[in-house]
C-alpha cells in the first residue's frame, strides 16, 4: 500500500512544479493551465485544487522577491469618435496606457476597415468614404479601447452665393457667385440682370454651416439701398450689375455693386492692381497729425475706395479721409498705418512713430535734394525700427548731394577713420534710407524704393 500510494502522488507532485513558474499575463496563465493533463484532472478533483493553490503561493512568492511586475489597468483614447475629409491629413490618436508605472505600456492598433481608414502606431490616414473603427489593445491584460472614424467626401467651403427675392419672387432663391481670379479671397457674379425692388443678401455656407455676412456696402450712388430689416440690399432700378463680396472678420468684408448695362459704364469694370500712400513713415510729435495720401492704380479703376487701420490706435489714429492723429493722451511708440482698397485688397503702409521730443535721436544733415540741412530736423528724423535700426523715409536726392548723420548728442556719426561719416549722391534718387548703427563694415546707410510703389 505504501508502494502504490507514493507512485500515485509522483505525477501530481510533477504538475505542481510546471504550474508554478508565473507570468506576466492572464494569457499566459491560460496556456500554463491547459498544460494539465487531463486525466490527472478528472481522477482527483482534491488533488487538482491542492495543485492551484500551490501554483497561486508560488507566484506570490516570486513577485513579492522582484517587486518590478506591475500589470495594465486600463487604456483609454484622446477621441472616441473623429470625422475627417477623405483628402485630410493624417490625425494622431494618443492612448494612455494606466497605471502610468505599468511593467509594460506596449500596445498594438488595428482599423476594422482599412479601405476606409489605416493606422499605424496611432496615426490615421482616411482612404475612402465610410466608417471604421481604429482599435488599441495593450499587450499586457489584453485591455482595450476604440474610436469611431467616418470619412466624408471633400467639400470645398465656404461659398457664396446671391440669396434674394428676384423678379417677384416669394420664396427666397440663390444665385451662385464664382471666385474672382483677380482676388482669392473675393467672389463675383457678373452680368446679372436685378430687378427694381429685389431684395438679396449675401448668402455663405457649407456643408455642416451657413451665415449671412454682415457686410460693408461700397456701391455706386442711387443702384440701391438698405433694405428695412438685417442687411438686406434693396435694388433701386432694373439693369445688368456685377457684384463683388468678400467676408474678412478683421474688417467686416465688403459688397461692391456697379451697373454695366448704363451708357457711361459700357466696358467692363476696371480691377485695381495696387496703391501706393504719400508717406512711408513719419516722426510725429504728440498734438500732431498730418494727411496720409493714398494712390490707387490704375488711375481709371472702377472702385478706388480704401480702408483705413491702425496697428495700435493708443499711439496714433487715422481717419476715413486718411489724417493721422496723434491726440493729447498718446502714448509714446511706433504704429503701423495701412491703407486697404475695397477692390483686390491691395496695401500699402506707413511706419509713425509718435514722440514728445523736439530731437529725434537720429536725422539726415548736409547736402540733401540740392539744399543744406543743418543740426535737428523733423523732415529727415529716423523713426526707430530697433535696437540701432531706423528709417528716414521719402528722402529725394540729386547727384552731387553728401549727406551725413547727426545725433540727438550734437555730433556727426563717425566712420572707421574716426570722421565724420558722409554718403557722397552719384544719381538723382527718391527712396527711403535704412540707418544701422551697428554695422560692421561701417557703411550705416542703405537704400532702399518706397513702400508701395
Amino acid at each position: 500500500m505504501k508502494l502504490t500510494a507514493f507512485i500515485l502522488l509522483t505525477p501530481l507532485f510533477l504538475v505542481g512544479c510546471t504550474t508554478s513558474t508565473p507570468s506576466a499575463s492572464s494569457g499566459a496563465n491560460t496556456t500554463v493551465n491547459s498544460s494539465i493533463p487531463s486525466e490527472a484532472s478528472s481522477s482527483n478533483q482534491t488533488l487538482e485544487q491542492s495543485s492551484n493553490v500551490t501554483q497561486s503561493e508560488d507566484t506570490t512568492e516570486e513577485l513579492s522577491d522582484s517587486e518590478t511586475y506591475v500589470p495594465v489597468s486600463s487604456v483609454s483614447l484622446n477621441k472616441t469618435s473623429l470625422e475627417m475629409l477623405e483628402d485630410d491629413s493624417s490625425f494622431s490618436l494618443v492612448a494612455t496606457v494606466l497605471p502610468e508605472d505599468a511593467s509594460h505600456k506596449d500596445v498594438t492598433w488595428s482599423s476594422s476597415d482599412g479601405s476606409v481608414a489605416t493606422v499605424f502606431d496611432g496615426n490615421v490616414t482616411p482612404v475612402g468614404v465610410g466608417e471604421t473603427i481604429i482599435t488599441v489593445t495593450t499587450v499586457d491584460g489584453d485591455k482595450s479601447a476604440q474610436c469611431k472614424v467616418t470619412v466624408k467626401e471633400h467639400v470645398t467651403i465656404p461659398n457664396y452665393v446671391l440669396h434674394g427675392l428676384f423678379n417677384g419672387d416669394t420664396e427666397w432663391t440663390d444665385k451662385q457667385m464664382v471666385i474672382n481670379p483677380y482676388s482669392t479671397t473675393e467672389y463675383m457674379i457678373q452680368g446679372v440682370t436685378l430687378h427694381a425692388d429685389d431684395i438679396f443678401k449675401i448668402h455663405m455656407y457649407g456643408d455642416t454651416w451657413y451665415g449671412y455676412s454682415a457686410v460693408k456696402t461700397s456701391t455706386k450712388s442711387g443702384l440701391v439701398t438698405a433694405a428695412p430689416t438685417d442687411d438686406n440690399i434693396k435694388v433701386r432700378t432694373t439693369g445688368v450689375y456685377d457684384i463683388y463680396c468678400n467676408y474678412n472678420q478683421s474688417d467686416n468684408g465688403h459688397i461692391y455693386i456697379a451697373r454695366v448695362d448704363e451708357p457711361a459704364t459700357t466696358s467692363s469694370v476696371v480691377r485695381v492692381t495696387g496703391v501706393s500712400l504719400s508717406h512711408s513713415g513719419k516722426y510725429l510729435l504728440v498734438r500732431n497729425e498730418f494727411i496720409l495720401t493714398a494712390t490707387v492704380y490704375p488711375s481709371n479703376a472702377s472702385n478706388k475706395e480704401v480702408w483705413w487701420t491702425s496697428s495700435d490706435p493708443s499711439i496714433a489714429t487715422v481717419t476715413s479721409a486718411g489724417r493721422v492723429i496723434a491726440s493729447v493722451s498718446s502714448k509714446v511708440g511706433t504704429t503701423t498705418i495701412t491703407a486697404k482698397t475695397v477692390d483686390g485688397e491691395f496695401t500699402a503702409s506707413c511706419i509713425v512713430y509718435v514722440s514728445t521730443s523736439q530731437y529725434p535721436d537720429y536725422c539726415l544733415n548736409g547736402l540733401v535734394g540740392g539744399k543744406w540741412v543743418r543740426g535737428w530736423n523733423m523732415k529727415y528724423a529716423g523713426v526707430p525700427l530697433g535696437t540701432g535700426k531706423y528709417l528716414i523715409p521719402d528722402v529725394d536726392l540729386v547727384e552731387d548731394d553728401e549727406i551725413t548723420v547727426f545725433t540727438n548728442r550734437g555730433a556727426t556719426l563717425k566712420d572707421k577713420y574716426n570722421q565724420t561719416y558722409k554718403k557722397s549722391i552719384k544719381e538723382n534718387m527718391s527712396v527711403n534710407i535704412y540707418l544701422d548703427l551697428y554695422a560692421t563694415d561701417y557703411e550705416y546707410l542703405s537704400f532702399a524704393a518706397k513702400s508701395g510703389n
